[in-house]
């Protein structure tokens, strides 16, 4: 069995270079709407979070973040450290704390206002610690919280927050954390995570100028005009998402190093709720990615995201830079400008009119734009404090700040009370208000501020008691051991397809056909190119759909060739399995491609129902893993089966098998066996594959018929075989996977042989076209075959063999056209030559040649008729199955 080594170390995975990116994810409420009115919505989002959370080996691949989670919420405008605040070291993927986070999150009597939420990659920084993501930070009576995506040297971070070591003060004062590695100035510096000093960056910006947007935005001006040493290998990222209490920051800055997505982030407004994420599409469709050097602010106050382009250098005197944070918060133009320069660009010189003194803004008229136009104010108006006179639209201001803190001239001018609901869970609650007036209103009992019912699942106008909706059944992911009314449920659905061919199975049944599943995909703008079953396929040719494959069966396993990465929700029938179905699999001789449906996680070896039962088999594959049946044990790296993966199980029999002995014995099919192979061509399955698809084929003076096949052969092995169709053929040829069976079998990079076979003669004659090379899993498109006119009909004929199945001795008849040299061999399923029945020379006609078998047991046997003409030295070869019981 030294061909199994050969196939081992074919399958052994190679190495590469994991490309490391945290992923982050935010919602916060709209309008002070409960985060559970969007339940199904967040916590599918928080799904796809975790499946980010979990090891990947792929380029340019999100789920490949496994050194650990954070995730805090916000009902009010501080943390408390105990209960909003979840992290774990362990990856998501694996972690139930990080499920019951989400329960907490989403808990009506929680109020969650915000989230965010962190998946690591560390690449700086101590790595067996709890993820520390999302940092925090006190101050002013709010709680400030922060998660950074990507990579950024911290040497310069601490020479800007030290101003290149000459005063270490602040940072003294709010130190980084170094983790029980030593002081940070010290030893410790190399546990310190690149993260929070970035984010120790952004807060003292913020402290020194007294104000969250203009700390922020002064902060990215002076990073993304520093000249950082960047790695040469992580590049340099500076994308986050941060958080006041208020609002929800979210930036994205990276460089191209890479040329890849991975830092990207996107923002999608939904009806309850905003929400921000790495990698979305796999869950909905909608998400606008942020553009480069772009700070998204989403506040609960104001229905639509709030975009700035950071990468305007601002003057440096600070009113001017407010000036500029009006037209940047607003997209202002030179359109109702008074004094323009007609340059293109709103300069902030040209901003309404203004007074100066003293190189301070003390007067500033905007009353030449309308409420439209400038919808909002920047909060950082708050520092003009030499400003007497204002006048402009009645604008929101954002950040939030206290009315208390802005100048009389402006307090007037804004929609600002001091007066007003100071209670995070009413319904009017008012960000602006420092003072109470007892005002509150607040939501009746299961209803929402609009005082419509949050749950009525049955739609009989009465609300559910929210404490009791969830999900009842004990296999979602989601269940609740306190629900008492079905909400939805989320089960383990989930596909990881990167880029490229993924072997799977399906995660349960499904009531679509395989062309509605990948129009659903399309419809989500997830594209895959091709699905491959064994010797079947659905291929995407013209935005259309076309192959033979019209339905994915649970028990089969599939080559599923992206066009991205991304995670496929598949559409089961609830619940997914558990691996107590016990599904039977009709296995042939040879390869079969199947799915795994038995205990999740067994042992291999115990799968195939014990040591002494997989002896049966000779190998079981999955993708770059497998296990090998040597003379001396079984050897291989596939040590475990999983479900939703798909294995090429090589069996020396046919059989009625199961995966374990828990649900029945399996059968290998002798002399009673009920197994009759559906083809008159026989082929022995290879694990490597390649389809021809066929658009047309002429023969010129010959006539076609659907009883006939389009065969493909590697010299005189017959390597695919596909029924003639005056539509769209689909020839699978099968490649040399270094098996026995496939000794003969096309090899990569060659050529195969096609022929046309007409069932009423049994002759063959060769197509001519353009004909690509083999190559393992891919599609080809052929446009026409023609026959090779010079090829008469009627040089050869051979009838199938008769009777079969046969006891003791069958019939073989064939006719030739000249005196041929024709040899006749009997093979086994092995391909081994079991014995040469004829080796003569013939003369023309009809030839009748009796087939004895008295000296072989019962089983399944080839016969391979080789004819060669001595006139035209053409060779002719047809092999057939036969099935001999005594």
């Amino acid at each position: 069995m030294n061909y199994f080594f050969k196939i081992l170390f074919i399958f052994i995975l190679s190495l590469t270079s994991i490309l490391d990116a945290s992923r982050l994810w935010g919602v916060i409420q709209r309008n002070n709407s409960s985060l559970v009115s969007d339940y199904d919505k967040i916590y599918k989002q928080l799904l796809e979070l975790q499946l980010q959370g979990s090891l990947g080996n792929f380029s340019d691949w999100p789920y490949n973040n496994d050194d650990g989670w954070g995730i805090i919420k916000y009902s009010d405008l501080t943390l408390n450290l105990e209960q909003d605040i979840f992290n774990s070291p362990t990856a998501a993927i694996n972690d139930q704390e990080f499920i019951n986070s989400i329960h907490e999150i989403l808990n009506y009597n929680t109020n969650t206002k915000i989230s965010i939420a962190h998946v690591r990659k560390s690449t700086s920084g101590s790595y067996s610690i709890p993820n520390p993501h999302p940092f925090n930070f006190s101050f002013n009576n709010r709680t400030y919280s922060f998660a950074h995506n990507g990579t950024i040297n911290k040497v310069d971070l601490l020479n800007l927050l030290t101003q290149n070591g000459l005063d270490s003060t602040w940072i003294r004062q709010n130190p980084p954390n170094s983790y029980n590695c030593g002081h940070w100035e010290n030893l410790g510096f190399d546990c310190i995570v690149d993260s929070e000093l970035f984010f120790l960056w952004i807060m003292k910006n913020i402290i020194d100028f007294g104000d969250d947007l203009r700390g922020i935005l002064n902060a990215i001006n002076i990073l993304e005009n520093s000249d950082f040493e960047v790695n040469e290998f992580y590049g340099e990222q500076k994308n986050f998402i941060f958080s006041n209490g208020l609002e929800i920051f979210a930036y994205k800055s990276s460089d191209n190093i890479s040329g890849e997505n991975r830092h990207n982030l996107y923002y999608k407004s939904y009806q309850n709720h905003f929400s921000v994420m790495s990698s979305p599409f796999s869950i909905d469709t909608g998400y606008i990615a942020i553009e480069n050097q772009q700070l998204i602010i989403l506040s609960s106050d104001y229905n639509s995201p709030i975009k700035i382009n950071t990468n305007i250098t601002s003057d440096s005197l600070l009113d001017i830079q407010i000036l500029n944070d009006i037209i940047s918060i607003n997209a202002l133009s030179e359109n109702n400008c008074i004094n323009c320069n007609n340059n293109g660009i709103l300069e902030e010189s040209e901003l309404g009119n203004q007074i100066w003194q003293n190189n301070r803004l003390v007067s500033l008229d905007l009353s030449n734009y309308s409420q439209y136009e400038i919808r909002v104010l920047p909060s950082s108006i708050q520092l003009l404090s030499e400003l007497y006179s204002f006048t402009g639209p009645y604008s929101k201001i954002i950040p939030n700040v206290y009315c208390e803190n802005l100048p009389s001239s402006i307090r007037s001018h804004v929609q600002c009370d001091i007066n007003g609901c100071t209670d995070p869970v009413a319904c009017n609650y008012n960000n602006y208000a420092s003072i109470d007036n007892n005002t509150c209103i607040y939501k009746n009992l299961n209803k929402d501020c609009d005082n419509n019912c949050i749950f009525d699942l049955d739609e009989d106008g009465n609300c559910d008691e929210i404490s009791n909706v969830g999900c009842t059944d004990s296999l979602g992911i989601n269940y609740s051991i306190n629900a008492t009314i079905n909400s939805n449920c989320f089960y383990d659905n989930i596909l990881l397809l990167k880029k490229g061919n993924n072997l799977i199975s399906l995660p349960g049944y499904i009531e679509y056909n395989t062309e509605e599943l990948l129009n659903q995909l399309d419809n989500q703008n997830l594209y895959v190119n091709f699905i491959l079953g064994q010797g079947v396929g659905i291929f995407k040719l013209e935005n259309q759909w076309s192959g033979n494959l019209h339905y994915l069966e649970l028990d089969k396993g599939y080559w599923i060739n992206a066009e991205t990465n991304f995670s496929w929700h598949v559409p089961i029938i609830n619940p997914p399995l558990t691996g107590q179905e016990c599904i039977q699999y009709q296995l042939e001789d040879g390869n079969n491609l199947i799915s795994y449906t038995g205990i999740h996680n067994n042992s291999t070896i115990n799968s195939l129902n014990d040591s002494s039962f997989s002896n049966n088999f000779n190998f079981i594959l999955g993708q770059s893993v497998g296990l090998f049946n040597t003379e001396q044990a079984w050897t291989g790296n596939l040590s475990n089966l999983s479900h939703k993966k798909g294995y090429w199980l090589n069996s020396l029999y046919p059989m009625e098998f199961y995966w374990g002995v828990e649900c029945g014995e399996s059968i290998i099919l002798d002399s009673l066996n009920r197994y009759v192979h559906k083809n008159k061509f026989h082929i022995n399955q290879s694990i490597n594959q390649s389809f021809y698809l066929i658009n047309e084929i002429k023969l010129n003076e010959f006539n076609t018929s659907e009883e006939d096949y389009i065969l493909a052969y590697n010299d005189k092995e017959l390597i695919g075989v596909a029924n003639y169709s005056e539509n769209l053929i689909i020839l699978p040829i099968m490649g040399n996977d270094l098996s026995e069976t496939t000794s003969n079998y096309i090899e990569h990079g060659e050529v195969p042989k096609i022929k046309y076979y007409f069932s009423n003669t049994g002759k063959t004659i060769d197509l001519e076209g353009f004909i690509p090379v083999f190559e393992n899993l891919t599609v080809h498109q052929l446009n026409k075959l023609e026959s090779n006119l010079n090829y008469k009909q009627n040089e050869f004929i051979i009838k199938q063999i008769y009777p079969n199945p046969f006891n003791s001795s069958a019939t073989l008849k064939f006719s030739i056209p000249n005196e041929s040299i024709v040899l006749i061999e009997l093979f086994d399923v092995k391909g081994r030559k079991i014995k040469s029945l004829n080796n003569k020379r013939l003369s023309k006609g009809n030839h009748i040649f009796n087939i004895k078998t008295e000296f072989v047991p019962s089983g399944i046997y080839f016969i391979k008729t080789e004819i060669l003409n001595k006139k035209t030295k053409n060779l002719d070869v047809n092999t057939q199955k036969i099935l001999l019981i005594k």
